[in-house]
């Protein structure tokens, strides 16, 4: 009798399947395909009142934790009043020790945590055998607050050296990571090639940009909207482009802080070319209505934003970035640039050339390729059957 192929177990903190993000979009699509491989999956995620944002993926079991953030309005307020304390006491105590509590009783087979701090310290304190999926610079995401970046990248280095292997996003992350002694392997992003090239017909995301649009040039900015998502220099860049006299509308797609963003562009007197849309499924409805994609995030790891954009077959500018010089070649498959004056004339340069426009995207939709989810699946369980049992099924006959 064959043996049972072991269980693959991932560890997130965020409210997955009802948190759209990231590496929600990696775990909603790699599952799906790993299951598909007959390679038994468990998602073990934080239980939250949010709706449902990604649809249940058949084969794959989703397990919830009891959590402090279950009300995340409620918990919404509480952080903010208390200076972000109360997310942090989350992250560092209450959700590794409930994470912990339940894998070591669990002792999955495989586990990969989502990221070093909370999960991997979960991981840790239980005191089981992981990966680790680096998706980003927690430590410097952090570092507004309460002075936490030098202790949090010690921490988080600490837990990174327990790790059976480390896994990066992309070849920036890599790259960091190796400066603080860290070594890894690069499994990166994917994206749903059929699902961003179908010309399916406008859905709620299409229909909301072209009544925002009024007949102008898209230009879309597809991202949680924070600081470090480059929502503050998207409005700058709008802006900037407005002074030229150019005729366009720009789209700020994503969830995030809404209002405060609707505020900054009334403030700098931008309704009439900047559109807050908010969060939506129909990504790529949105991807379709656009002419320009614009891309800014401060933060590290292959966009998985980008990808899209590129599947789209988009012509796409982006801040010259080891973030985006991974996925973009200057004037081959996108153009890049640095300070948001460049920026905004790359954005005109785009909206004034449909050829350009054409070749970029064409170059952007072949790069693409590269990145289906069927071959991210497979690099991943490379990777992981190189230190543990994870295997594909044979088929039966």
């Amino acid at each position: 009798m064959t043996p049972a192929a072991p269980r693959l177990t991932f560890l997130i903190y965020s409210p997955y399947p009802r948190y759209s993000g990231g590496r929600e979009n990696w775990l909603s699509n790699l599952s799906g395909v790993l299951s598909r491989l007959g390679v038994p999956v468990t998602i073990v995620s934080r239980a939250s009142n949010r709706k449902p944002f990604y649809p249940a993926v058949e084969g794959v079991d989703v397990v919830l934790l009891g959590s402090v953030r279950y009300f995340d309005e409620a918990f919404f307020w509480i952080n903010r009043l208390t200076l972000g304390l109360a997310r942090l006491i989350d992250m560092l105590i209450i959700y590794p020790l409930t994470a912990a509590l339940w894998l070591a009783r669990e002792k999955p087979d495989v586990l990969v945590c989502m990221n070093s701090v909370p999960e991997g310290l979960a991981a840790r304190i239980a005191g089981r055998p992981f990966f680790v999926s680096v998706r980003g610079d927690v430590p410097y995401e952090m570092r507004p607050r309460w002075l936490l970046e030098r202790p949090m990248r010690a921490l988080e280095r600490r837990v990174l050296r327990r790790a059976i292997h480390v896994l990066a996003n992309g070849f920036d992350t890599q790259a960091r990571l190796k400066t603080e002694g860290i070594d890894s392997s690069v499994v990166p992003n994917g994206v749903d090639l059929d699902r961003f090239r179908t010309a399916a017909a406008d859905g709620p995301g299409a229909e909301a940009l072209l009544d925002a649009a009024k007949g102008r040039p898209v230009i879309s900015v597809v991202g949680t909207m924070r600081p470090i998502k480059g929502t503050d220099e998207a409005i700058t860049c709008a802006g900037e482009l407005k002074a030229t006299g150019a005729d366009f509308m720009m789209a700020l797609v994503g969830k995030g802080e809404e209002a405060r963003y609707r505020g900054a562009v009334h403030a700098a007197d931008l309704d009439d070319v900047v559109a807050v849309i908010g969060e939506m499924k129909d990504v790529p409805g949105v991807l379709r209505r656009t002419d320009v994609f614009l891309a800014l995030s401060g933060g590290s790891g292959m966009s998985m934003a980008v990808l899209e954009a590129m599947a789209a077959g988009l012509a796409i500018v982006a801040v010259d970035s080891p973030t985006y010089r991974q996925l973009i070649t200057h004037d081959v498959n996108g153009l890049l640039a640095v300070v948001p004056p460049d920026i905004a004339l790359a954005c005109r340069r785009l909206l004034r050339d449909p050829d350009l426009r054409r070749r970029l995207g064409e170059a952007a939709a072949r790069s693409a390729e590269g990145y289906g989810w069927d071959r991210v699946a497979k690099t991943l369980l490379a990777e992981l059957g190189a230190y543990a049992p994870v295997t594909v099924p044979a088929p039966t006959a």
